[in-house]
């Protein structure tokens, strides 16, 4: 399925430049031109938390760091970020909008954000209809129906 599932996201539209890699059961999309996380301004994710994301791909623009949980049908983004000089143009709402049409597509049960540090995008998420779950702090909403 990972060959597939990577075939099946990179088929959703994104008005910006942008690429999915994988590795293991996880994958990145980014936007942009292809960079190391450590290269990037945005990555605000503990390293101590998920170390082997450290050396992973990140994007000029921005990422979204997700995993497709399929034995629980779930899509679960652990982490995103917009590079400083690209904030406030909407390049996390179409981050947001791209993995929900991810799960859609992928006929999730649900769709997750991890650990919303930033207001801002705690609150694109409110106005999206995700509820908020502490103490675990993630967000969460019934994935969309298959267009």
């Amino acid at each position: 399925m990972e060959k597939n599932l990577v075939e099946i996201l990179s088929q959703i539209p994104l008005e910006t430049p942008h690429g999915i890699e994988s590795w293991k059961k996880d994958h990145v999309l980014f936007l942009g031109e292809r960079i190391s996380v450590t290269e990037g301004k945005s990555f605000n994710l503990p390293a101590n938390a998920y170390p082997e994301l450290i050396e992973r791909a990140a994007g000029t623009i921005g990422f979204a760091f997700f995993h497709y949980w399929n034995y629980h049908n779930v899509f679960e983004v652990i982490s995103l970020g917009v590079e400083p000089e690209y904030e406030g143009q909407g390049y996390c709402s179409k981050m947001i909008a791209w993995s929900e049409e991810a799960a859609r597509r992928l006929g999730c049960n649900s769709i997750q954000f991890r650990q919303v540090k930033n207001q801002k995008v705690a609150e694109m998420l409110r106005r999206r209809d995700y509820l908020h779950y502490l103490p675990s702090d993630y967000w969460t909403k019934p994935a969309l129906r298959k267009r």
